[in-house]
């Protein structure tokens, strides 16, 4: 049974035990291969995914902040000096008129 399972080395067929290294070895170099373009694409889609998901929480969080903020036109840029509070509620009882 031995000799039917490796029918090289019972017959001493030296140079078809070559040529199966070498086969295996090029099989080896092609998997080989083929496994890091398989690992750089996963890694890749890893990647975009993690984009996409830090590029959703980065508007989230912009868009959050412009929330909690007021526009008032026709204000000129600076004109409540130092004082922003008592600048608001003096311009909006006199635009009010209360």
């Amino acid at each position: 049974m031995l000799a039917e399972a490796t029918p090289l080395k019972a017959t001493g067929d030296a140079s078809g035990e070559t040529v199966m290294l070498m086969e295996l070895r090029k099989l080896r170099q092609e998997n080989t291969g083929s496994f890091r373009e398989l690992k750089s694409s996963l890694h890749q889609g890893y990647l975009l995914e993690r984009e996409a998901i830090i590029t959703a929480k980065c508007d989230d969080m912009e868009n959050r902040l412009r929330r909690n903020n007021i526009r008032l036109y026709g204000v000129p840029e600076g004109a409540e000096k130092e004082d922003m509070i008592n600048f608001i509620t003096d311009l909006l009882s006199t635009s009010l008129e209360f």
